[in-house]
């Protein structure tokens, strides 16, 4: 079940919680438009998000809404989306579309979500696998010595100024990030959005870059817990301070994020409540130690210049 899945306890490789637990009765969210039937009956999971995207993927290629004309009322549409028919798919609406995107969408529209394909399955498809079309991933022409040392210093830096560069990157436009999106789906060759080592590695080689197997398996572990893969954001975060200079404004926004109590500093409970990587206390008195106001070894708080000024250090 995706990311999800494996948020779920587990002993001896078993989940706890039975697969028909999972799929519990939840808040439905979305446009009513684009809902899959079984999120307006309110047990669903990840595979709704692909029902949604099919219906998205028959307007971006035909102008073409499955469930909706002109004048219909919200009702109406879950109406439709919810009829145990299959869905028909007009001939002279997709007579100039190829029958591997109309297969597609037809496998993504699959009313019955245990029918339909999954993301996986999706990105597998023939219509994605065509070798004829163009594709973002693996064009490593446009990568450079700069990603991989931009990687190296943010497994520098401490865990405070990790959290707080993944907090920042939220904040910005796709037109911001878009140069580190292409080299993002440069070095994803498997196109599933994640980076493994071995993608790493053959980018490194495509540009004969050196990296010895101790400083990977630091740089996977500074952005990934599991040292597994490294998703989208956190490879942005990694290499966004490098192209973007964040004003103190979004610092102070950022800084209020971990100021639970509202009093101008954040003390290491704070930071801990907000940090889903963790960070030891130890850890935490490692890094507020460098500040220039530091006194004695009590507990420290830290302040906003002194939270600025660990932003703008270079090592952790």
């Amino acid at each position: 079940m995706g990311k999800l899945a494996r948020m779920l306890p587990t002993v001896n490789g078993k989940h706890l919680i039975p697969w028909h637990e999972r799929k519990k009765v939840m808040q439905k969210a979305g446009t009513p438009h684009y809902m899959a039937p079984e999120m307006i009956e309110g047990y669903y999971d990840e595979k709704a998000d692909l029902f949604s995207i099919g219906i998205i993927a028959c307007q971006l290629l035909t102008g073409w809404h499955p469930f909706y004309v002109p004048g219909d009322d919200e009702q109406s549409v879950r109406a439709k989306i919810s009829a145990p028919e299959a869905l028909e798919f007009p001939h002279h609406i997709w007579e100039p579309v190829s029958l591997e995107a109309l297969d597609l969408c037809r496998k993504l529209l699959e009313k019955n979500p245990k029918s339909r394909l999954s993301a996986a399955q999706a990105l597998a498809h023939a219509w994605f696998q065509d070798p004829a079309k163009p594709s973002p991933y693996g064009n490593v022409g446009g990568l450079s010595a700069s990603i991989f040392e931009g990687l190296m210093q943010y497994q520098a830096y401490n865990k405070l100024k990790r959290a707080v560069l993944q907090l920042l990157t939220r904040e910005l436009s796709e037109f911001e990030i878009q140069e580190l999106r292409n080299k993002f789906m440069a070095l994803d060759t498997q196109g599933d959005g994640l980076l493994s080592p071995e993608e790493l590695v053959l980018g490194m080689r495509h540009i004969g870059y050196a990296m010895s197997d101790e400083e990977l398996d630091q740089i996977m572990a500074s952005l990934d817990p599991q040292g597994q893969r490294i998703g989208y954001k956190e490879f942005v975060s990694a290499l966004i301070e490098r192209r973007v200079k964040f004003d103190r404004q979004q610092l102070r926004a950022c800084f209020k994020k971990f100021d639970t109590n509202n009093n101008g500093r954040i003390t290491f409970e704070d930071v801990t409540s907000k940090m889903a990587a963790g960070i030891t206390e130890s850890e935490w008195q490692e890094i507020t130690s460098v500040c220039a106001s530091a006194k004695g070894g009590g507990p420290r708080e830290l302040t906003f210049e002194e939270f600025v000024e660990l932003m703008e250090q270079t090592e952790g």
